[in-house]
C-alpha cells in the first residue's frame, strides 16, 4: 500500500510540474545599434524554451508575440500588434530607421506564422536563457 501512495504522490507532482510547462506567450526582440544593424535577439518559445544571442544590451528594438496554442490552460490578454501584418507589439528605433526598414533587416514575422522562431543566419552564438 506504501508503495501505492508513494507512487501517486510521485505521478501528482509530475501532472502538477507538467501543467505549467506551456508558455502564455511566443516572444521575441530583436536589438538594433545606433546605427540600425540588428545586433541580437531574445526568444522565448511556447515550449519555455528561451534563448538569446548576439548584443542584447541596446535600447534600440522590436518586440514580437504570438499567444502560445493552449497557452497553459488560462486566459490571457489578447495580443495587440500595432504594425498591420505583422507580430509586432512595439518597437523603438533609431529615428533616421523607420519600422519598414527596421522589418527588412530584423526578418520581422508576418501575422499567419504560428511561431516566431530564432535568426539562424546572422552568425550570432546562441545561448540557453533570456539575457539579462
Amino acid at each position: 500500500m506504501k508503495s501505492f501512495a508513494v507512487l501517486g504522490l510521485s505521478l501528482s507532482l509530475f501532472a502538477a510540474t507538467s501543467a505549467h510547462a506551456a508558455a502564455i506567450y511566443n516572444e521575441s526582440r530583436k536589438y538594433f545599434d545606433e546605427n540600425g544593424i540588428l545586433v541580437g535577439q531574445q526568444i522565448a518559445l511556447c515550449s519555455n524554451h528561451s534563448y538569446y544571442a548576439g548584443n542584447v544590451h541596446t535600447a534600440y528594438v522590436i518586440d514580437e508575440e504570438i499567444l502560445c496554442q493552449g497557452a497553459g490552460g488560462k486566459s490571457p490578454p489578447q495580443v495587440s500588434y500595432i504594425v498591420p501584418g505583422t507580430r509586432i507589439v512595439s518597437y523603438t528605433l533609431p529615428g533616421f530607421l523607420g519600422i519598414e526598414q527596421a522589418c527588412s533587416i530584423a526578418e520581422c514575422e508576418s501575422s499567419d506564422v504560428p511561431e516566431i522562431d530564432r535568426l539562424m543566419d546572422k552568425g550570432w552564438t546562441w545561448n540557453v536563457g533570456w539575457g539579462n
